[in-house]
């Protein structure tokens, strides 16, 4: 045997040839956008769209303006494009966590309002971290998914069909909230690249951008900044994050997110672009009448027919101008260019937050939190400062947003928190469903949270969502972010917000151990009521006995006050620097 071993024998050239890889494989799937809606989009159907998915919303709403197709909506978060079609009447049902503009700062849509007010749009109400883990359920083909959120909020009372708290069947926890699957028929999805059968790469952080995809019945419609071989995606395999499987159509589409931008960490072969805050800034105050958001919507939606016309619309200059904008340190130039005065005497909105900013340190001292999670608006700033602030004398703590980044540094001069500058800055990027399940509210959870609220009672429960039929903008993950150890409110103080029961429980209130306004800072000492504890100091001279005066007269409940309340000091000249940078 080892003699016939030995002896050579001639090789068939051809042998290998089944084994070698090609360059490009798999169905051709490669359309129009055009063409993709065309083709897979019937009336009545449940879409799924993420929010860079802004050329085929566009696209959608050209081809069924002015029909009546029943859609039901699903969405982490309805903004920019996605108004269009819900103005247009399109949909008749939104299940969603959020929706609100997101430029300069968050704030309710006056059009969704008026819809929702005329009963011309149902809105299902999920917190973000929810939403995602029936997404979860119905990718998986499980029926249900525990979760820790939304347990004991409205949003458990009114979505019963769909949400039930049951004892553990371990009988670790107690009692456990289980989520119904949700499965949407079709998805609508912006990537980075795809090959022509449709393995699609996307960068973190992932946002909502994963499970809605994975769990569509019919498959996803896909776009992309660039077409790419096969060969390419073997060789970055792991940014492929929706298999070709999964994937109905392949549309090329470069500037497909805008006015979101699109980040290229990770993967320099694309160009990075950033967010176009005019635009959005246009649109936002188009969006405050339908009058002028007729005319928004017949220029930049209805006339262009196609993405190319749009494209062309924006023009070469502007596109090239958020090219520029996207580069990884063309921040540092808008800051060199910044002027910093520390002359002009502090805000009571300055105070709040660099006092919020206190009350994060005091907290992660006292309780050895690791990480912050940042909300948005004020409640991200106070995070940001506190942030800066430890980092400036040695101490390290983890910086966490929803939309899935941890360990993250934001950049100056930047304020949406959910910018495509900040993400090289991240240690790690992951989904919302891992930041809220785990890292923020899983069992070996160190962190403390910053939040926002419309309305805010002396329970510490928070309303981001309605006050009677009049809709707010939703939970996002604020109700998420409540499964971290303790959370911190930073509310703006009205006697209409500081008010005895909240109209609508977003966010239970028995984490919520601390409350700062710009009047004041309220604190549960040995009840679940708030104290008075601190009052803040403003520009002109009043004493501590009549500010409290000032923060009673703006609070609807009876008032706890300590018999000792302290006057919070005024700004040091390094958190007036930072804050203002």
């Amino acid at each position: 045997m080892g003699d016939v071993l030995s002896q050579p024998k001639d090789v068939d050239p051809h042998l290998l040839d089944p084994f070698r890889l090609n360059a490009d494989e798999g169905q051709d799937k490669v359309v129009s956008v055009k063409e993709a809606i065309a083709n897979n989009v019937r009336p009545g159907m449940a879409i799924h769209f993420s929010k860079e998915a802004g050329a085929l919303i566009r696209e959608l709403s050209r081809q069924f303006w002015g029909t009546h197709p029943e859609f039901t909506f699903i969405a982490y978060i309805v903004v920019n494009h996605a108004l269009v079609p819900i103005y247009g009447r399109l949909a008749k049902k939104l299940i969603a966590s959020n929706c609100t503009h997101i430029y300069p700062s968050p704030g309710p849509i006056k059009i969704i309002q008026q819809l929702y007010k005329q009963k011309e749009i149902q809105i299902e109400n999920w917190s973000l971290c929810s939403l995602q883990q029936r997404l979860m359920a119905g990718a998986m083909g499980v029926g249900f998914m525990p979760t820790r959120s939304i347990i004991g909020s409205s949003m458990a009372k009114e979505n019963q069909d769909s949400f039930m708290e049951i004892d553990d069947p371990f009988n670790t926890n107690g009692k456990v909230g289980i989520l119904s699957a949700l499965q949407p028929d079709v998805s609508f999805i912006h990537g980075w690249a795809a090959d022509r059968n449709g393995n699609t790469i996307i960068l973190g952080p992932y946002d909502e951008s994963l499970w809605g995809p994975r769990a569509s019945r019919n498959g996803v419609l896909v776009t992309v900044e660039k077409l790419v071989s096969t060969e390419f995606i073997r060789q970055h395999s792991h940014l492929v994050k929706i298999p070709g499987s999964m994937v109905k159509s392949v549309s090329v589409a470069p500037f497909g997110a805008h006015p979101w931008g699109l980040g290229n960490h990770g993967l320099p072969e694309i160009d990075a672009y950033k967010e176009d805050y005019d635009f959005m800034d246009t649109m936002r105050r188009a969006s405050d009448s339908p009058v002028s958001f007729d005319a928004f919507v017949k220029e930049w939606v209805l006339e262009p027919s196609s993405h190319e016309d749009y494209l062309h619309k924006l023009g070469e200059q502007r596109l090239n101008h958020l090219l520029e904008l996207g580069k990884p340190r063309a921040w540092e130039e808008k800051i060199m260019k910044a002027t910093i005065s520390l002359d002009e005497p502090f805000t009571t909105s300055e105070m709040m937050v660099i006092a919020a900013a206190r009350q994060l340190q005091t907290k992660v001292h006292l309780h050895g939190y690791q990480a912050m999670l940042a909300g948005a608006g004020a409640s991200a700033l106070a995070a940001w400062l506190a942030y800066y602030l430890f980092k400036a004398h040695g101490e390290g703590v983890e910086l966490m947003m929803g939309a899935g980044l941890a360990g993250y540094a934001p950049r100056p001069g930047e304020p949406v928190i959910t910018s495509t500058v900040h993400f090289p800055t991240a240690r790690m990027l992951t989904d919302s469903t891992d930041m809220y399940s785990l890292i923020v509210g899983g069992a070996n959870n160190r962190c403390i949270s910053s939040l926002g609220a419309a309305q805010i009672d002396k329970y510490g429960n928070i309303n981001t969502t309605r006050v009677g039929n009049f809709y707010l903008m939703g939970s996002g993950g604020g109700n998420d972010a409540n499964a971290s150890q303790e959370t911190i409110a930073i509310v703006r103080q009205l006697k209409e917000r500081f008010v005895d029961k909240v109209d609508y429980i977003t966010t239970p209130g028995q984490r919520v151990k601390t409350l700062v306004s710009q009047l004041g800072v309220f604190e549960k000492l040995d009840n679940d009521e708030f104290t008075l504890t601190a009052v803040l100091p403003g520009r002109s001279p009043v004493s501590i006995a009549e500010r409290i005066e000032i923060v009673k007269k703006n609070c609807s409940w009876k008032l706890h006050v300590t018999d000792k309340v302290q006057e919070v000091t005024p700004p040091t000249a390094e958190e007036l620097k930072l804050l203002r940078l």
